[in-house]
């Protein structure tokens, strides 16, 4: 990992996006992204399986699903570079 990267985020999503294409990938940065959208799917599973109590705004709901969404396509852009990063060497090691 860069040491810019590595000095801001860790091993995050954010950190990830300043990696270059030569450099291996940090795992711990897809298990980061996974572990924000379960926090916002449980919110959001909780908020709306509560009965009588207050609900939260339609809106909100649509942006949580929209952050959602986000960190489903930062996954998507990690695994690929992840797979490219790494696959070679598997091959290489065969």
């Amino acid at each position: 990992m860069s040491k810019a990267a590595a000095k801001n985020y860790g091993d995050t999503p954010e950190g990830f996006m300043s990696i270059p294409k030569d450099e291996l990938f940090p795992i711990d940065a897809i298990n980061c992204a996974k572990g924000r959208v379960n926090a916002v799917l449980t919110m959001l599973i909780v908020a709306l399986n509560t009965e009588g109590a207050d609900t939260i705004h339609p809106h909100t709901i649509a942006e949580a699903l929209w952050s959602v969404q986000g960190h489903i396509d930062q996954m998507e852009i990690m695994i690929d570079h992840a797979y490219e990063s790494v696959h070679p060497l598997i091959h290489a090691k065969n």
